[in-house]
């Protein structure tokens, strides 16, 4: 009965072994652009360009909500010492955009890293994808009912990308 057992078990842990892993149904690769600019002369902070490449790898349509330029709302660093940017806008409004299957999508970002936490060098950068099915999903959420819960309406989740040397 332990030789039965023992050769399930051993058979289990081969097909396991050599299954192929499942892809993420999303995924997103930092990159840094450029060399750091220092915010101050004593060096003790600096803004760095990453462009964000968010690829969805599935077989549906990734329909998910951003704003028109605050890039804060939707990123985020899994560190205290790093601060996503916004850029300067008249006019930051709701969008809804579309990753069709297999496809990717970029966008240049800024981030202010402090440099006074001396205790960690790397980080990640996560986008928090807030799924919505059409533009009426978006207006209702965010306009017509503004103290509704929504957590029924919407899907969220976030994909967190690569290291990042801070």
């Amino acid at each position: 009965m332990k030789v039965l057992w023992l050769f399930i078990f051993s058979i289990c842990i081969v097909f396991l072994a050599f299954t192929p892993q499942q892809a993420e149904k999303y995924s997103l690769k930092v990159v840094q652009i450029g060399a750091p600019k220092y915010l101050d002369s004593s060096r003790t902070s600096k803004t760095l360009k990453l462009m964000t490449t968010l690829t969805n790898n599935t077989n549906d349509t990734l329909k998910y909500f951003n704003m028109s330029c605050s890039t804060s709302e939707i990123y985020k660093a899994d560190a205290r010492f790093v601060r996503v940017n916004s850029e300067i806008c008249n006019k930051n409004i709701p969008v809804l955009l579309k990753l069709l299957p297999h496809e990717s999508s970029t966008m240049e970002i800024l981030v202010d890293v402090d440099l006074t936490y001396n205790f960690k060098t790397s980080f990640q950068i996560g986008i928090d994808l807030i799924h919505v099915k059409n533009w009426m999903d978006v207006e209702e959420v965010f306009g017509k009912f503004p103290n509704r819960d929504i957590s029924k309406l919407i899907k969220k989740e976030t994909v967190w990308s690569n290291k990042i040397d801070g």
